[in-house]
């Protein structure tokens, strides 16, 4: 059971405070799985830092799970991996899954060992956001709806999907 703290309390809690130098970054996420929810299925995920940006990046989704899900945290951590941990990152998605997950649900879900679906993901995430000097802000954008950044990364995200899959997290 968790303690009265408030919700921003078990964030500082779980990912302490960070201090922000000069900078900041954006990215957007996104995942994909081409034939969700069957045998067949491959995830793939996408990240977006802007037209022309090295940083940007199309992902196999590791592991047996190849779910839409999987894909938009894996995106997001991938997102974590290549952003300069010294500057301030917002990372743009249209999952609320995922925003759900590491914002209102964390602190349980912490509590618990991240014994959840995609929690070795949802585990790394929080590890590579505490490990930051700069802070990290998710807002959330509307999918599929003209947004040209949140469609690059959906496009990236689907071609990840078709790469070669290593089979580990």
């Amino acid at each position: 059971m968790l303690s009265k703290l408030t919700l921003e309390g078990h964030l500082n809690r779980m990912y302490g405070s960070v201090l922000c130098s000069k900078g900041e970054m954006q990215v957007y996420t996104d995942g994909s799985s081409v034939g969700n929810g069957t045998n067949a299925a491959r995830a793939g995920a996408g990240v977006f830092f802007g037209v022309g940006n090295r940083k940007n990046g199309s992902y196999r989704v590791p592991g047996p799970e190849q779910t839409n899900n999987r894909g938009e945290i894996y995106a997001v951590y991938r997102a974590l991996l290549s952003a300069d941990p010294h500057k301030h990152l917002t990372i743009y998605t249209d999952s609320v899954y995922v925003i759900n997950m590491l914002t209102e649900w964390a602190p349980e879900r912490a509590a618990g060992g991240w014994r959840v679906t995609n929690g070795d993901i949802f585990r790394a995430v929080v590890a590579t956001i505490k490990s930051r000097p700069a802070p990290v802000v998710l807002r959330q954008v509307k999918g599929h709806s003209g947004n040209a950044h949140n469609d690059a990364a959906d496009e990236l995200a689907k071609k990840g999907a078709w790469l070669q899959w290593s089979g580990t997290f």
